[in-house]
């Protein structure tokens, strides 16, 4: 990280179940635990063009290597940022 200001954001590994929980209710887990993985995406790709560095904290932190290790389109993203 080089750059003046620096965004913390957190997010969460999007298991079925631990994610938009009320929204889960009238959509089912699985639907609220996609639109999660979205919602992460697109404010990834809207923080990457802000002049500052983006610090990206799980919750849980054991979950990290799962969403770093390409099981979750966010890897993707993290990539490219960490490129640019």
């Amino acid at each position: 990280m080089n750059k003046t200001n620096c965004i913390l954001f957190f997010v969460k590994y999007p298991a079925a179940g631990k994610v938009k929980t009320r929204l889960a209710k009238a959509v089912g887990s699985a639907s609220a635990s996609r639109l999660y993985e979205h919602f992460t995406t697109d404010m990834l790709d809207i923080l990457g063009g802000i002049n500052a560095d983006i610090a990206i904290c799980f919750d849980p932190s054991e979950d990290k290597k799962n969403i770093a290790g390409g099981s979750v389109k966010i890897s993707d993203i993290l990539h490219r940022r960490a490129k640019t």
